[in-house]
């Protein structure tokens, strides 16, 4: 019936694309064993609650130094949360050089369990300022859920004694 190349083609490739199209909706419609399912969901917690900077940042100056980041983090889920990874991201850039690439530091820490309708707070410690022209902000998450806070501060140079 089809004796050209063209339909030989098709007749090859066209069960092989259809069955393709087939395996990748069933891979998104069954629910898969160890899978872990998304927590999207509206009264999912919203774990951040808070970024605080230690020493505090008084208003009209800035930051020097080292310091500590401590993230309050708030089930206001119904169920306890497992195995979160909480993430603390140093980000800073020269905000007037798009060439250079901005840097970052990571600090991970591990949860174990956070029950239903309780907090814990935890520190990140170990960050330093950098010079006072580049943009310096801190990145708070928790791997796997929505909800992301962000604290910008500003670096100053070194008290004169």
């Amino acid at each position: 019936m089809f004796k050209s190349k063209k339909a030989r083609v098709v007749r090859t490739l066209g069960p092989l694309l259809a069955s393709l199209i087939i395996g990748y909706l069933l891979a998104y419609a069954l629910p898969f064993p160890g899978r872990r399912p998304s927590p999207t969901s509206p009264d999912e917690a919203n774990l951040v609650a808070e970024v605080i900077l230690e020493p505090r940042i008084p208003s009209e100056e800035g930051l020097h130094g080292p310091f500590t980041v401590t993230a309050r983090l708030v089930n206001e889920g119904p169920e306890d949360l497992h195995d979160l990874l909480v993430v603390a991201d140093q980000m800073h850039a020269l905000s007037g050089y798009p060439s250079t690439p901005p840097k970052s530091e990571r600090k991970v820490q591990y949860i174990a369990i956070l029950p239903a309708g309780k907090q814990v707070s935890l520190r990140f410690t170990g960050f330093q300022t950098f010079h006072p022209e580049e943009k310096q902000e801190i990145i708070v998450s928790v791997l796997g859920y929505p909800g992301v806070r962000k604290t910008v501060y500003q670096a100053i140079l070194a008290p004169e004694d």
